[in-house]
């Protein structure tokens, strides 16, 4: 009986764990873009040198923007952060070589994300 118990939480907590676990075919949230993100807040605002983390955050976001559809979303949320953290668009479009990240868009409050490929 006790063996039956414990299988049966077994089993509840392994459907537990597919059902939280993030699934890769999952579409970029903007919470996630502006996790990656945030710790870039002081440069993006005051310039200088960006940080690792936030070199680290910028690397780790190029690499989960594979797809098209996931670089518009990106964009998307970067567009509409930018605007809501008044960030300064010069330092914002230098943050990716500063980080050695390389995109093909510059940043600015009118970008169309749509022509993101």
């Amino acid at each position: 009986m006790a063996n039956n118990k414990k299988l049966t939480c077994l089993i509840f907590l392994g459907i537990l764990i597919l059902l939280i676990s993030p699934n890769a075919s999952q579409a970029l949230t903007c919470g996630e873009v502006i996790n990656d993100l945030i710790s870039c807040l002081g440069y993006l605002k005051n310039g200088g040198d960006p940080s690792a983390v936030c070199c680290d955050g910028a690397k780790k976001l190029y690499n989960t923007a594979n797809t098209t559809s996931v670089r518009r979303v990106a964009c998307a949320c970067i567009k509409q952060a930018a605007q809501a953290y008044s960030v300064n668009y010069g330092f914002a479009n230098a943050l990716p070589p500063k980080c050695g990240v390389h995109v093909d868009y510059k940043l600015t409050p009118d970008l169309d994300c749509a022509t993101i490929n």
